[in-house]
């Protein structure tokens, strides 16, 4: 309530330059007063106000304002729906917009000497859902200015509970410890060597910071009690603890660990089944969960259903444990989560929905923004989402809109306008996601928001308007490139921000004004600097199989040497290869040849229970990337090892099936891979046009006692980023 209070004031004195004074109770005289916060009893009145509205808003952050006499009430059930009523009497009242987080610009408003408030009858709005929000580790302010009620990131840099900032802008849980932090409840470095066997068994070795070794029922003994020992110490006002998995699918492959799960109903579940490892997970977090509550019956566990969990498991789960869904990675973010591609993330969500009524969505929309509108598709996967949970927040870049060291204000440069309305959309989604877009630019530009809405308005047609799928993956300087500079957009859209620098007058719109130009002319700089390698690849009828022996590969294209990846300037690979290719009409041959100093401290993974198709190791391997040529954006994957796992995907779409064969071998300096892709799996046809777009990319991971990582490529294309894909050409 006091945030709320000092807020009003600290804006009300910005515009007017007047501080209007605080105080703590109501003056008894005539004087005109804006009353902040619930109360059912107003002393001069003598009679019990609001009790209806209060009733509304239970169990909200929405809020009311009432005017009554030279009184103006503005309050909610919360302290924080009041405050959501301080920011919408100022937003309404005045021109003020909070644009973006950055302190010195990122709030736009007009001075002025005076100001009279003036607000409709019977206000009163309630959010669509509990929770709303994003994940960084900044901007706490501009999310709270917004009506979010999340911000899981902290501030400052701290994302625990420690950060009681968090508190006074209202957050909607606070939780003790974040992050994937299940390895900090048998923490390695104290428990690894004298109990490696507490640890997961991963290709028959021992590893700390994957999961743990679940069966065991002294991992479940000391995880307990280290909950218990956080909890004991942890503040007065939390009630949650955080318990979440590492990134990655490795899990514990000992035999105890592998055994089929006896289900409540007596059916055994065997470990192929793809909930084999998140009913083992959910399992044994239902008992750390009970032993929690014999001791503290209020608290809960916050875990996120994420990679193997993000599979409902086959068992009940505990009231008192709180899902945090996350659909990682969607198909396609060009269309909702009930599209055909996305369509598993539902189902997934709609089943947990079944397990339990505290569910919150850990989303990803706020990743890769810049060139992607995403407005429009989540307002229906908002909507959609809200049946089933209290609400949601994204990730997004954590270093906040800031110009210092660590900051990461370029993300905002082009996109605080989608930031700004995805927030908006948070707390309605049913709003009009261009009237938002309008609001949005007149207030933040003002007189030059007309060639803005043109600007943006041009690339958000051209970004629907092409076939490709987007993820949270896509490049900024790739998407100039897709979308601004091939479809020949780039002088009209340059215009559009010459106007608006001659037009805008505010300091802060012209300041956002001139960061925009700067980021459009960076990205078309480097956008027009992509060089990508490009191969003619012969027409070879081979004699028998072609095996690693087979003579025609004397006759293949060569490409001597890899890139390094993701380099700021061109570099060769420290760990050479080496591809040969041919085709003969039907299908596309690779031998493929990876040098390696370490070959025999080279590790082995093997795919987990449930992912035994379509694996892709965290260890060393080869991406084979081929773009559809009759569909505009769509390109497919081929994954394989040097052990002969393989993997074959549609953008991110494991469930795509594509027919090719591979085959690999391990030598003493070498691993090498033979692969034959038909033509027809990419929907080619050399007869109809012989041009290819791809990518063949090595990623080399530490082993031995060699600890570092390197991915390199033909070219030095990057991972999905088809804009860095060299062009095959099929001779005929």
């Amino acid at each position: 309530m006091k945030t709320a209070a000092l807020e009003l004031q600290e804006f009300l004195f910005r515009i007017t330059g007047v501080r209007i004074p605080v105080r703590d109770s109501i003056d008894p005289r005539g004087e005109t007063q804006i009353i902040l916060g619930k109360r059912t009893r107003d002393i001069s009145y003598g009679k019990k106000l609001f009790g209806a509205e209060l009733k509304k808003l239970s169990g909200t952050d929405g809020y009311a304002v009432r005017n009554i006499g030279n009184r103006l009430y503005v309050f909610g059930e919360t302290d924080k729906g009041t405050m959501n009523g301080v920011y919408a009497l100022l937003e309404n009242n005045t021109d003020l917009i909070f644009a973006r987080p950055h302190k010195e610009f990122g709030t736009v408003y007009t001075t002025r000497k005076d100001l009279d408030f003036v607000w409709g009858k019977d206000v009163l709005e309630l959010p669509a859902s509990r929770a709303r929000g994003w994940n960084g580790y900044q901007d706490i302010e501009w999310m709270a200015r917004n009506k979010c009620s999340i911000f899981n990131g902290g501030g400052g840099g701290d994302i625990s509970w420690m950060n009681r900032k968090k508190g006074n802008y209202g957050v909607f849980r606070q939780k003790h410890s974040y992050g994937h932090n299940i390895g900090h409840f048998i923490y390695a470095k104290r428990y690894f060597k004298t109990h490696p066997e507490y640890y997961s068994l991963v290709n028959g070795v021992r590893r700390p910071w994957n999961q743990y070794c679940f069966s065991n029922p002294e991992v479940k003994r000391v995880f307990t009690e280290n909950a218990l020992d956080m909890i004991r110490r942890a503040p007065e006002d939390v009630r949650i603890l955080t318990v979440d998995m590492d990134d990655t699918w490795n899990a514990c492959e000992c035999k105890s660990c592998t055994v089929p799960i006896k289900l409540a109903d007596g059916t055994m579940l065997d470990r192929e089944d793809p909930a084999f490892r998140s009913t083992q997970y959910f399992l044994f977090l239902n008992d750390v969960v009970k032993k929690i509550n014999a001791e503290f019956p209020d608290w809960k566990v916050k875990t996120l259903a994420y990679f193997s969990t993000a599979v409902p498991p086959k068992c009940e789960v505990s009231p008192n444990i709180i899902p945090e869904f996350a659909p990682y990675v969607r198909t396609n973010d060009k269309v909702p989560l009930f599209a055909p591609e996305n369509l598993k993330w539902l189902e997934y969500l709609r089943v947990w929905a079944e397990k339990s009524k505290d569910i919150e969505v850990y989303d990803y929309h706020g990743l890769g923004l810049e060139f992607r509108p995403l407005a429009e598709v989540r307002a229906k996967d908002f909507a959609e989402l809200h049946k089933y949970t209290r609400g949601m927040s994204s990730e997004y870049r954590h270093g906040g809109d800031r110009d210092t060291k660590g900051g990461e204000s370029k993300i905002w440069d082009y996109s605080a306008m989608e930031f700004w309305v995805l927030t908006r959309l948070y707390w309605d989604p049913s709003q009009d996601v261009e009237q938002l877009r309008k609001y949005f630019l007149r207030r933040t530009f003002r007189e030059a928001a007309p060639p803005l809405e043109r600007f943006y308005g041009t690339i958000r047609t051209e970004w629907f308007r092409n076939g490709r799928a987007s993820t949270i993956g896509d490049n900024p300087v790739e998407l100039t490139k897709v979308i601004l500079l091939e479809p020949g957009h780039e002088k009209t859209l340059r215009a559009c921000l010459d106007e608006a620098a001659k037009l805008a007058k505010h300091p802060a719109s012209a300041e956002m004004v001139r960061r925009l130009r700067k980021r459009f002319e960076d990205q078309v700089t480097a956008a027009k600097a992509i060089r990508t390698p490009s191969i003619a690849v012969p027409l070879l009828r081979p004699q028998g199989d072609a095996d690693f022996s087979n003579p025609v590969w004397k006759g293949a294209a060569k490409i001597a040497s890899f890139g390094k990846c993701y380099a700021k300037e061109p570099a060769p690979a420290e760990n050479p290869s080496e591809v040969r290719l041919f085709h003969d009409s039907d299908n596309l041959y690779l031998y493929m040849i990876f040098h390696d100093a370490k070959i025999a401290d080279i590790k082995r993974q093997n795919p987990p229970a449930g992912k035994e198709k379509d694996f892709i190791p965290e260890a060393d391997h080869v991406e084979i990337f081929l773009c559809d040529p009759l569909k505009e954006g769509v390109y497919y994957m081929f994954c394989a090892d040097p052990f002969g796992t393989r993997a074959e995907l549609q953008q991110y779409d494991y469930k795509w099936n594509g027919e090719w064969h591979s085959r690999a071998r391990v030598l003493k300096d070498r691993w090498e891979v033979i692969a034959k892709i038909p033509l027809k799996t990419i929907n080619a046809d050399n007869a109809k046009g012989n041009l290819l777009k791809g990518l063949i990319l090595r990623e080399r991971h530490a082993h031995g006692a060699d600890k570092t990582r390197e991915y390199s490529s033909w070219g030095g294309g990057n991972h999905h980023q088809t804009v860095t894909f060299g062009t095959i050409r099929l001779m005929r």
